[in-house]
């Protein structure tokens, strides 16, 4: 990040999580001193629910809220838990994810399914998740917990 900030000279590091891409924003713009690049860090979750909720993270992670120029959350549930767990009291601005699906409404496509996964290919022997493991054959002929004897599989 440094050598690409400083090579074309960016005004702006902007990060999704906090761990690891806030923290690596923040020591390329220690590497790159006083003009180096500012930091937007978004926020989409696990890293504050998870991440954050672990104590040998818990540091590291508010360090790097702190450290950002700006913090975005996708949610103003996010945002809220954000300031809850890391006692923050910085300004941050929720930018939500969202798909428009009045525009954007896949059609089905029955010929890619079934040219992904034909019918005839999609069964399985059942007997290999289920019953005790023994040296036993099983009714198509499989040994339970083996491979099916073909790449159609066992029906």
């Amino acid at each position: 990040m440094s050598e690409v900030g400083s090579q074309v000279g960016l005004d702006l590091f902007h990060v999704h999580y906090a761990i690891p891409h806030a923290i690596s924003a923040f020591l390329a713009r220690s590497i790159l001193g006083p003009q180096g690049p500012r930091i937007v860090t978004t926020l989409h979750g696990t890293d504050i629910t998870l991440v954050g909720n672990d104590r040998s993270l818990f540091p590291m992670t508010r360090f790097a809220l702190e450290q950002s120029d700006g913090v975005t959350c996708v949610s103003r549930y996010l945002l809220e838990k954000t300031r809850e767990v890391f006692n923050l009291d910085r300004p941050m601005t929720v930018i939500p994810n969202f798909v428009d699906t009045r525009r954007f409404s896949p059609a089905p496509q029955s010929t890619l399914r079934e040219h992904l996964a034909p019918r005839a290919s999609v069964s399985s022997c059942t007997s290999r998740i289920s019953g005790p493991s023994s040296a036993r054959r099983t009714r198509c002929g499989c040994s339970p917990g083996s491979a099916p004897r073909s790449r159609r599989g066992c029906s």
